[in-house]
């Protein structure tokens, strides 16, 4: 937060630029240290860019499309009025021996045009944002011609409005508001201590021609507020309000990861003592209100023991690179992870297991990708502004190979899968962020998706996620009901019976999921039969009932092997994946037979 403001007073007193875009969390608390000493500890953005620039500028301007301008520090207005000719007309002075000169007509006709300028107001001061921006254009640039050029401070909150992001769809005075606003980034006509200040939300509403190069703008991220922020501002917040909590500052610093200090303060507020349910219920309420459309966030059920049955060799990697994880080391965690096999194999149970493990968000991205021109890059951006406000987390994206077309084939998206996938590059490689957030892409189409995202640097670890053996789902049977609270009657054992009765009637192609909707199909029968606990009747009828989802064995066998050729480790592989494996390698040694026919 601080860091932010304190390269905008760099930038502007060094003089390498005059306009300025900030975004963000605009409109949050900032600590004191930002502005001058106060008594409250905590100031606004509107207020420390008043105490910043009062003795700096002569006239400090604020103006948005909703309200006429501002001049919010004494004096200003006027100031303003004289020197772009909007002041209040003087009437003429009244000489006495003049007066005396005129006949009676002529001195009752002066005297009432005396009058007549003394009751008129002031001219009023422009409203319509294409007139205020040239105006303010006017000042600065010193049109009226006065002997020194005015240093004007002229501050825009919710600039996104005078230059909106798609201008195809909007009016031609945007596009003249934006033409003016390019101007005053660029034209060296302009005093060199004026400056202007844009203020948004999100950096991506505002087009593109302002914050794209040569634009001479500068733009500068106002950041959701880090552990420490949180940690400092809780602290303050009980101790100066009043407020009992039965959670820590530091776990309360903790918890509200990806709030603003308003919202923490809300949170606080809300309730006369707060607990770790009331702080937990708040967030997702506020996270879902903000990035509801575009993100899943929540908070994990389970870890790899519980959660998950079979899958040994992958657990245990998982499991040796827990302390990393906590650490946030760069070196051991890997940019991406990337899961590949058939549906239902558990693909987002790992990933919300490892998020688990980690004790973070399970953040699931929903859907990227709009109909609307511009929309799909504001909502990638939007998800990358997202997760760095939710460092640490583990952020799942499904069906990976469905969300961009491959470098080479047709793409009749105007280039959309092009720019989402060089965004995500941009920010998945940035060593800023390793060890921040665990990227995990799933996919049952492994060879659908860009090479780009497969090589070592972006998706370092592959995954094969493959259909589990007898074994292994002997092992689902255990945990469904542990997972999901219900009893199981003694006389079920250990689920081998089971087991062995679900693959008579159902074959080698029951997937985890697959097992997890038949334990709940028993679950129902049990209970519609009087019953206090599944037993093993119960499972039997609902093996007997359950249908498997029309997948062809032959469609489960290609996506198994698509896995296998592209893991990135032969530990991932179990006896299964071994077995495609050397199927696979028997493939490739294969003879090929000679052509009979002469070329």
């Amino acid at each position: 937060m601080i860091e932010s403001l304190q390269e905008l007073k760099r930038n502007f007193s060094s003089g390498i630029s005059k306009q300025f875009l900030l975004w963000g969390d605009v409109n949050d608390y900032l600590p004191v240290e930002a502005s001058l000493p106060e008594d409250e500890g905590y100031t606004t953005l509107r207020r420390f860019l008043l105490n910043w620039l009062k003795d700096l500028v002569d006239i400090v301007i604020f103006y948005d499309i909703a309200s006429a301008m501002e001049f919010p520090i004494p004096g200003h207005e006027k100031k303003f009025r004289e020197l772009t000719g909007l002041a209040k007309r003087k009437p003429p002075e009244i000489d006495k021996k003049a007066l005396k000169t005129m006949s009676p007509k002529e001195q009752k006709e002066f005297l009432e045009y005396v009058e007549k300028i003394k009751s008129m107001p002031e001219p009023e001061l422009p409203t319509a944002p294409t007139d205020v921006l040239s105006l303010v254009r006017a000042l600065m640039e010193n049109v009226f011609c006065h002997k020194t050029k005015p240093k004007v401070a002229f501050i825009l909150p919710y600039a996104e409005t005078l230059a909106p992001a798609s201008l195809g769809e909007f009016s031609f005075p945007d596009r003249v508001n934006t033409v003016n606003l390019r101007h005053l980034s660029v034209n060296h006509e302009a005093d060199s201590k004026s400056i202007t200040i844009l203020i948004t939300k999100n950096m991506v509403d505002l087009h593109a021609s302002l914050r794209g190069r040569g634009s001479m703008l500068k733009s500068l991220e106002i950041p959701l507020p880090q552990p420490e922020e949180r940690l400092v501002f809780s602290k303050h917040t009980i101790d100066n309000g009043g407020l009992t909590s039965e959670v820590s500052p530091k776990e309360l610093a903790q918890l509200t990861g990806g709030l603003a200090l308003r919202e923490i303060e809300e949170i606080l507020r809300i309730e006369k003592i707060t607990t770790v349910g009331v702080i937990k219920r708040e967030k997702s309420r506020l996270l879902e209100e903000e990035f509801g459309d575009i993100l899943k966030i929540m908070d994990p059920r389970w870890g790899l023991e519980r959660g998950l049955g079979g899958l040994e060799e992958i657990k245990e990697y998982f499991l040796k690179l827990k302390p990393y994880l906590l650490q946030g080391d760069p070196l051991m965690i890997p940019p991406a992870i990337m899961l590949m096999g058939p549906p239902g194999t558990g693909k987002t149970a790992l990933a919300e297991a490892i998020a688990w493990e980690w004790g973070v968000p399970f953040v699931e991205i929903l859907n990227v990708r709009s109909v609307w021109h511009g929309e799909s890059e504001k909502n990638a951006l939007r998800v990358w502004s997202a997760l760095q406000s939710l460092y640490p987390c583990v952020l799942f994206w499904d069906e990976f190979d469905q969300e961009e077309s491959p470098r080479g084939s047709f793409q009749g998206d105007s280039g959309v899968s092009a720019r989402l996938r060089k965004m995500r590059f941009q920010v998945t490689s940035d060593p800023r962020n390793c060890g921040k957030f665990l990227v995990i892409y799933a996919t049952n189409r492994p060879d659908l998706v860009d090479s780009a995202d497969k090589r070592p640097e972006r998706a370092s670890v592959k995954i094969p996620m493959l259909m589990p053996d007898a074994s292994e789902q002997e092992k689902i049977f255990r945990i469904v009901p542990a997972r999901e609270n219900f009893d199981v009657d003694p006389d079920v054992g250990d689920f081998k019976y089971i087991t062995s009765a679900m693959r008579k009637t159902h074959g080698d192609f029951m997937s985890g999921a697959a097992i997890v909707s038949l334990s709940k199909l028993a679950y129902r029968i049990s209970r519609l039969n009087g019953h206090t606990k599944v037993s093993r009747d119960d499972y039997c009828l609902a093996i007997d009932d359950f249908v498997i989802p029309p997948q062809e064995a032959e469609n489960i066998r290609k996506w198994e092997e698509l896995a296998v050729q592209e893991r990135s480790e032969n530990s991932f592989l179990s006896k299964r994946g071994w077995e495609i494996a050397r199927r696979l390698q028997q493939k490739t040694d294969k003879p090929k037979t000679k052509s009979s026919h002469i070329i």
